[in-house]
């Protein structure tokens, strides 16, 4: 049997952000350096059909998966969480 598949793409202009979040630590709250984890949340492909977006939301799954057992067992260290945007079109802010 033969079958014939035709589809329509429709591209849209979508605002991202930036997310920020801070567990604060069982330390001194003067220690200057916390702890950051990063991820990213974005997925992007040239042929819309293959985007990765399942292995892209691997880091996302990851850094609440660990803010949800450093919430439990908190570090003496503050940490920062981050979820940042744009890393495939290299729009990740510095």
């Amino acid at each position: 049997a033969r079958v014939r598949v035709q589809s329509q793409v429709v591209w849209e202009r979508r605002a991202a952000r930036t997310i920020v979040a801070r567990l604060p630590g069982t330390g001194r709250a003067t220690d200057p350096d916390p702890v950051v984890i990063h991820a990213h949340y974005d997925s992007i492909s040239v042929v819309p059909d293959i985007s990765p977006g399942g292995d892209q939301a691997c880091g996302p799954a990851a850094l609440l998966e660990v803010a949800r057992g450093l919430k439990r067992r908190p570090l003496k260290k503050d940490v920062i969480f981050v979820l940042t945007q744009g890393q495939a079109q290299n729009m990740c802010p510095r």
